[in-house]
């Protein structure tokens, strides 16, 4: 059972499925609901892999060969896709009010680590920059997660604002570009890139309000044309 354990864990082509999945949510994120719910789940699969083996959560990071950091795909690869589609998809009104819902998703990360794996610290320099990568990893995904699942799982009924666009602008990263309207309120909404080619100066739009699953308000959009609705 024990070498069944290591061999689970030892699962270079399972990274490789995620790593792909991951690339898939990023360039090609169709079908959307079924790829993201799918990458969601992957750092707790990989906890729940990770417990399985003998040496428990710090070998996340850990080389058990030459004690040197893994580049670890499984974790780092989702965490990267999921952040890309929070900062692309998604209107969030306050982003203040992710905060507290955060901290508990990521608490409860924790104690599903301390129930799935053997903690083992060993106290250094260089082991401070291992865990302190582990935290940081799971904090950038408790909060991605739980602004997804705030706006996809939202039942909250929307209230309606029409508004005009006033403005265009395509705000420019290093590798992404995300385009928005600016409308006569001053919002700033991310639309399609399709979308965005057609919207003009005057035009009118439907801004669908929501108040979000976890209390984070979030906004859609829909023109007066047929034009997809995102979240």
């Amino acid at each position: 059972m024990d070498n069944l354990k290591d061999r689970l864990y030892d699962k270079y082509y399972l990274d490789v499925v995620f790593y792909l999945l991951s690339l898939w949510l990023i360039f090609f994120p169709y079908p959307y609901l079924l790829i993201i719910i799918i990458v969601l789940l992957i750092p707790i699969i990989e906890i729940i892999i990770n417990g399985l083996s003998k040496e428990g959560f710090h070998r996340i990071f850990l080389d058990d060969s030459d004690d040197k950091i893994v580049k670890a795909i499984s974790i780092k690869t989702p965490v990267l896709a999921l952040l890309v589609r929070v900062i692309l998809d998604y209107n969030i009104v306050e982003y203040s009010q992710s905060i507290v819902p955060s901290i508990i998703v990521f608490s409860i990360i924790i104690i599903i680590i301390g129930f799935t794996n053997k903690m083992r610290f060993k106290f250094s320099k260089r082991n401070l920059k291992i865990y302190s990568l582990f935290v940081l990893h799971y904090l950038i995904y408790a909060w991605s997660f739980t602004i997804i699942v705030n706006c996809l799982f939202d039942a909250s009924k929307p209230t309606l604002t029409k508004s005009k666009i006033m403005n265009k602008d395509l705000i420019r990263g290093r590798k992404y570009t995300i385009p928005e309207i600016i409308t006569e309120k001053n919002e700033r909404i991310k639309v399609v890139g399709s979308d965005y080619k057609n919207m003009n100066a005057e035009d009118e739009v439907l801004i669908y309000n929501f108040n979000g699953l976890f209390g984070i308000k979030w906004r859609s959009y829909q023109t007066q044309t047929p034009y997809t609705i995102i979240k």
